[in-house]
Order: structure tokens, then sequence, then C-alpha cells
């Protein structure tokens, strides 16, 4: 089996989520390609002309045309190489995966590889992001302005990798279309190296939450903490250097999954966070169909915004400070998001091999995005 991978080069999480599922099929036996340029692949489609329908012998003529844009060079190689896979996987997030606008050549793919199935790997589940379906449903743009065509539900693509399917949502009961395949990080780059320093990092500032930043900073200088702020941007290389002299790592607003809060952990960092579901990904429940928070894992400090017991909180963190321990506790509360969950992806290839997951797989889907409880 040989699988494409399509993903970006640019330095987010798109990139190194897709190495990492290549590492975790090669662990398999299980050929793969990452394509850098796949969702540019997915996104670029040559301008198309407005339709004209005065002319019906025209329009049946050119019909084909008008759907499929006559192809460059680089597009046309793109589909004989993609011709050779078994599978599709592409690498995205929610809501962009599921927007109308957004990889247009996914519903290509449907018509030109028709026995191809596509699967989308993502941080997390739609089916526990209630404020997503509503969106997707209405055609809403991202400031909910423009009303249009409904977005795509579950029913665009033929099974889903996840991250996590962990919120404080439930998810509906029965089947769901995925594999909770975690991630895998464990590139070389990510270690612990405070070399007996203790450094506080606050996230990048986010403008509905500048209370919760207040709370921070005050903290940290009451403290008297060094601290680093982000800001701008990082090459991968800088803000893994970065993360690996941290040793307190402040939540900045709520994340859908959270890359960093993996990555520090790793370096063996702690995480501050004001409200536990701000890392609701992170959850620990026994039973996803029942709504509430989760267990968070010892690496986790929650300190309800109270500056007070936030400055008790860093005081006895830096007091107790043991990288190894926490990279330990990283490993065994969430190892999955440190070097992937094989046996999900184990079962996921077995479905592929099959037949169980197939290219007509997401025609089904479409009665689950009424199953999905709208927060």
């Amino acid at each position: 089996m040989r699988i494409a991978i399509l993903a970006d080069n640019a330095d987010n999480f798109v990139k190194p989520r897709a190495e990492g599922l290549q590492r975790m099929l090669a662990r398999l036996g299980v050929e793969s390609d990452v394509w850098y340029d796949g969702l540019y692949f997915l996104d670029h489609n040559p301008k198309k002309q407005p339709l004209n329908t005065s002319n019906l012998k025209t329009l049946v003529k050119t019909g084909m045309h008008y759907l499929f844009p006559p192809q460059t060079k680089f597009f046309e190689q793109k589909w004989k190489q993609l011709s050779g896979y078994q599978a599709i996987v592409v690498v995205e997030t929610v809501p962009t995966a599921f927007l109308t606008y957004q990889l247009g050549r996914i519903e290509e793919i449907r018509i030109r590889l028709p026995q191809i199935p596509v699967v989308l790997y993502s941080s997390i589940y739609l089916s526990t992001l209630g404020e997503w379906i509503r969106f997707l449903k209405e055609g809403n743009d991202y400031h909910g302005f423009i009303k249009g065509n409904n977005h795509f539900g579950l029913e665009r693509y033929d099974w889903y990798l996840i991250g996590s399917a962990t919120t404080e949502n439930e998810m509906p009961e029965g089947f769901q279309p995925l594999s909770v395949i975690g991630c895998n990080i464990n590139d070389g780059s990510l270690y612990p190296e405070q070399n007996g320093d203790f450094l506080a990092l606050v996230d990048f500032e986010r403008p509905n939450h500048m209370l919760e930043r207040a709370v921070q900073i005050m903290a940290l200088e009451k403290t008297k903490t060094p601290y680093k702020v982000l800001n701008g941007r990082y090459p991968m290389a800088e803000i893994r250097k970065i993360y690996r002299s941290t040793s307190i790592y402040f939540l900045a607003h709520l994340e859908a999954f959270g890359l960093p809060i993996a990555e520090v952990q790793a370096c063996g960092g702690q995480i501050f966070t004001p409200y536990s579901r701000w890392a609701w990904a992170h959850y620990h429940k026994p039973d996803l169909t029942k709504p509430g928070p989760g267990t968070l894992s010892e690496n986790f400090k929650v300190y309800h915004n109270d500056p007070d017991l936030l400055c008790d909180m860093i005081v006895e963190a830096r007091s107790k400070f043991d990288a190894q321990k926490n990279l330990s506790c990283f490993k065994k509360w969430d190892g999955k998001f440190l070097d992937g969950d094989l046996t999900e992806l184990e079962q996921f290839i077995s479905r592929l091999k099959t037949g169980e997951i197939n290219s007509r797989l997401h025609t089904t889907f479409a009665p689950l995005n009424q199953l999905i409880k709208e927060s």
C-alpha cells in the first residue's frame, strides 16, 4: 500500500503532523510520500470562465472544460502521480477542511480518480465541535456576515484521522468514522535543554483575552520569574529551540488542540492555563459521549485566573522543577501526542486494505451531521 500525504512546507502545524504521520506509517511498513505542495495542488485552480447558458450546444460541448479548466503542466503531472496511490490523506484543520471555497480539487478527485479514498487528518473532530457545525450548515464566512450555500460536513471525506476527539461537548453515540491516532512529533528536535534555568514562556497575544494575559504578566513580575513573550513569526527550528529552554508555558486562549502544548511537554515543560477547558483536547474522559470536562495530567496547572493562586503555583513549580519528571509524565499520560497511537493507525490501514474504508464511504456520512450537538 502506498499513501499520498497532502500537506505544505510552511512553519505551522501541518508540516510536523504530516511528517509525523509518515514516521508512524513507516513503523507499520506502509510506504507514503509527503507532498509539500499538496495543499497548493488541492486549492489552486486556473481561473474559471463565466458560465454562458445562452448556447446549450456550446455548453454541452465545453461543459467539462468549465468544470475542470485546462491544466498547466505542473497540475497534469500531479494528476498522473496521484493515480499511483491507494489512498490520499489531506492534512488540514477545522473548519478550513470543510469550506466549499477551500481544497476544491477534492471533488475533482472524486470524478477523475474515483477509486481512491480521500481521508482527512486533523487535530480535532468535527462531531465534538458544535459551534463549527452550525457555521458550516449556515454557510457563513469567518465573520458570520455572509450567508450562502452550505459548506461541507462529514460527508466530504471517506474517513477521519484525528489527533484528539476530546472536548467538553459530547460525541454523538453510535458509529463515527474516525481513528484517534494522536500525533508523532518525535523528530529529534524536542528535548529538555533548560540547563538549570527556569524560564516562563507567554503565548502570542490574543485581543479577546487581555485580562488573562495581564494576570499572567503580573504574577511573573511579582514572583521575579524570568519570562519571554512570543510575538511575530518564528521558523520551526527557532521556536523549538525556545521550547527546549522553557520550564512553564502560559496559554493565551482556548486551543483547538494546541501543538505547542505537546511540544513544550516533550521538552520537559509544564502548561499553565487559567481555565482547564483551554486545553480540552488534552482531557482524559472515559466516555466521550458524555458532556463536561475531563482530567488533565499533572503537567497542567489550572489557576482559575486567580493571581494569588498563580503566584503560589509559579513559586512551587520553580522550586520543584524537574524536566525529566515532566517528560516522563507526558509519556505516561499523553504518549499518543509524542509518538502517536500505532494500534489505532494499524486498524485504519487494515480497514483500507479490506475495502471497509473506500472511496464511496463518504456518501453515507451526511446523516451523521444531524446528530452533532450545536453548542
